[in-house]
């Protein structure tokens, strides 16, 4: 995985690509409407990066082709990268105003969750560049600029995994509101509705969470 330089009406541009060991295996992931694109990760069948969409660089992911990228950028920001996946998750950056906050999504923009905002004391620019789960804790490894100390210090994020895969909206609860916002990322083919992580949205995700959700916590 890494990117190609081409050259698009005279303009050589950077585009993400995805090899599988030999020169004929490449594939351009350049989404359609992008200008440039950077992938930078890679876990399983899942790739993450950022793409130059609309005048803005805005982090995604890819599942093998061009056609599977997954704009990640949330809502308000005005930039965003996306440098790690678990395959599941993904971690990057994303900038509000003049400052980047790290942040850690679960395959759509609007799963979008600032990990700057946790952090004690005061902090300016901070990013997440890998991420790592042993089952149990999702831990995020990054950096930031500690105003206090006027430097750029190392940063580590851990928290538990969601054990109880049937409460898809995370409140701590399963009931019908997860069953209802499960239905709507699955109509919508959101990624979030890819439980099995195969980079499809399909009947196969839905005969899962209908277990999960019958299995309750």
């Amino acid at each position: 995985m890494g990117l190609v330089t081409v050259t698009v009406n005279g303009w050589d541009r950077d585009h993400a690509a995805l090899w599988n060991g030999t020169a004929a295996s490449f594939v351009d992931l350049n989404p359609a409407g992008a200008e440039v694109s950077i992938a930078n990760a890679v876990f399983g069948a899942q790739q993450v990066g950022f793409a130059f969409v609309g005048n803005l660089n805005r982090a995604g992911m890819w599942n093998g082709s061009a056609a599977s990228w997954v704009d990640l950028n949330p809502a308000g920001a005005g930039a965003s990268s996306a440098q790690g996946t678990s395959g599941t998750h993904q971690v990057g950056g994303a900038r509000f105003g003049n400052v980047w906050h790290a942040g850690i999504w679960s395959g759509s923009a609007g799963s979008w969750e600032d990990l700057s905002i946790v952090l004690p004391g005061s902090w300016g620019n901070t990013a997440a560049y890998s991420i790592w789960s042993d089952g149990s804790f999702i831990v995020v490894a990054g950096f930031g600029r500690n105003n206090a100390t006027a430097r750029d210090e190392a940063l580590l994020w851990t928290r538990p995994m969601n054990n109880c895969p049937g409460d898809f909206n995370h409140d701590g609860f399963v009931n019908g509101n997860d069953y209802d916002e499960f239905a709507d990322a699955f109509d919508a083919a959101d990624p979030a509705a890819d439980l099995n992580a195969d980079g499809f949205v399909n009947g196969d995700d839905y005969d899962l969470f209908a277990e999960h959700f019958d299995a309750g916590c």
